[in-house]
């Protein structure tokens, strides 16, 4: 039998205190592609982890490139610093799109979100 939860994706507390043990609306039970059990809400957990993580890197990057531009404009940093951290930036914002996208797509793919 396939068993459904309410809500999409929770997080691991919420997981840990729901007595079913369903974290989203995840099809809970033998698939195609051979995936069991508990291997979908991991997932998706997993992927709301990234996504959190990758948020704060790039509220990071964000923070570390404005200092480096106003280390420059006030003549204390050079140029290739604000030039890395603007790299470091764009990376950070990319990894972040690509692990909201592999949420969407996980979300489109095992849950009726």
């Amino acid at each position: 039998m396939r068993r459904y939860s309410t809500r999409p994706c929770l997080s691991t507390t919420e997981l840990n205190s729901r007595p079913c043990g369903i974290a989203c609306r995840c099809k809970v039970g033998p698939r195609a592609d051979g995936a069991t059990g508990r291997q979908p809400i991991l997932l998706c957990l997993r992927l709301n982890s990234t996504v959190s993580s990758d948020e704060a890197q790039v509220a990071l990057a964000q923070r570390l490139f404005d200092q480096a531009t106003h280390l420059e404009d006030a003549g204390a940093g050079t140029g290739l610093d604000t030039l890395r951290a603007n790299q470091k930036l764009k990376r950070q914002q990319q990894a972040l799109i690509v692990a909201r996208e592999e949420a969407r797509r996980h979300s489109m793919n095992w849950c009726a979100c």
